[in-house]
């Protein structure tokens, strides 16, 4: 029986129980546990949400244009924009919702194609109509 010789064990050792930094693939033998990177999506700009990670996913909306005092109106031709980030596992609802932006005059002014409202905004009672051509 070939016995190892110390140097080789010790490498062997570092291998199977050292920590793997999941960037970088480095390994160490000071803790033996493996590193993981918590995301706190819903933090994230929405411009750096999605990643290589796949934990996140955007928030994305419609700016509703103001028709009169309280009246909003969709135009389904504006495209969506992204508003905020969230868990890509969240689970939104199916019902279209219309949600204010925080620190602003308190009217409804985005339509949102689900349920999932991003930081930095409040849902809004209301029904936003279709613009008219």
């Amino acid at each position: 029986m070939k016995k190892l010789s110390p140097i080789l064990a010790l490498f062997a050792l570092t291998a199977c129980f050292g920590d793997k930094d999941e960037e970088t693939g480095d390994t160490t033998a000071e803790t033996g546990e493996t590193a993981v990177e918590v995301v706190d999506c819903a933090d994230r700009d929405p411009s750096a949400c999605e990643d290589s990670t796949g934990l996140c996913a955007v928030i994305s909306g419609k700016p509703l244009t103001l028709v009169s005092e309280g009246e909003y109106c969709l135009d389904w031709d504006d495209p969506m924009e992204a508003l905020g980030c969230m868990e890509a596992d969240g689970g939104c609802g199916d019902a279209e919702t219309l949600a204010i932006k925080d620190g602003t005059d308190g009217t409804c002014s985005w339509w949102l194609p689900n349920t999932c409202i991003p930081t930095g905004y409040t849902y809004c009672e209301g029904w936003a109509e279709e613009c008219a051509p």
